[in-house]
């Protein structure tokens, strides 16, 4: 395999002397002079990135493009991305790694089976893949009882030990949940919600489709 330094091929049409910025902003500089076959996985994902910002495209497919990264080196991948959606291109992101694209994507495509399941940002996929909000509640010792007779009709309750309650509510009635629990000062402590992340609801989305 070529060494970097040959990174960007004649028939490209881009000045060779552009390598060492592109390697650069990859993090790859002080590997420059190395042949591709040392390089590690994540290094050859690196410059794989790299080729792809040859020519500075306005469209991009990334295919799992962290894979084999370290913390910090995917940090960079994203840093690189934000850099070309605000210089005006669009880059799509295929993964697996859906907590890390979570808060990183502007809208979200779901495939299963080479299918389009859903598309859409994160917020309105977790409104369309709908399911139950979990409220867990810190309440006085006691008075889980109580707390359960005065919470809105539909919550269901999940566990209950003395001081503490699991409930389940649809998402659109969670805040009525929450503001009948925030009124009894008297006997709630605290509230924690959980909500569904980007696997909740990606599993959520395609089980009707493999049901089908």
């Amino acid at each position: 395999l070529p060494a970097p330094p040959h990174l960007i091929p004649p028939e490209k049409g881009e000045p060779r002397d552009r390598n060492a910025e592109l390697l650069a902003r990859v993090g790859l500089e002080a590997a420059a002079g190395r042949r591709v076959a040392t390089y590690s996985k994540g290094m050859r994902q690196r410059l794989g990135l790299a080729q792809a910002l040859i020519g500075e495209p306005r469209l991009m497919l990334l295919d799992e493009p962290t894979s084999g990264l370290d913390p910090a080196s995917r940090a960079d991948v994203y840093d690189t991305i934000r850099a070309l959606k605000a210089d005006g291109a669009t880059v799509l992101v295929s993964t697996h790694a859906l907590r890390e694209i979570e808060a990183r994507a502007d809208r979200v495509a779901v495939m299963h089976q080479g299918r389009l399941v859903a598309l859409g940002t994160v917020p309105a996929l977790r409104q369309q893949a709908s399911g139950d909000v979990v409220v867990t509640v810190k309440v006085r010792p006691c008075s889980t009882a109580e707390v359960l007779r005065r919470v809105p009709e539909g919550v269901r309750c999940l566990s209950r030990a003395e001081d503490r309650l699991a409930l389940a509510v649809d998402a659109g009635r969670k805040m009525d949940l929450i503001r009948q629990l925030a009124a009894m000062t008297d006997l709630v402590h605290d509230v924690e919600t959980e909500t569904p992340d980007l696997e909740d609801v990606y599993r959520r989305l395609v089980r009707p489709a493999e049901e089908a």
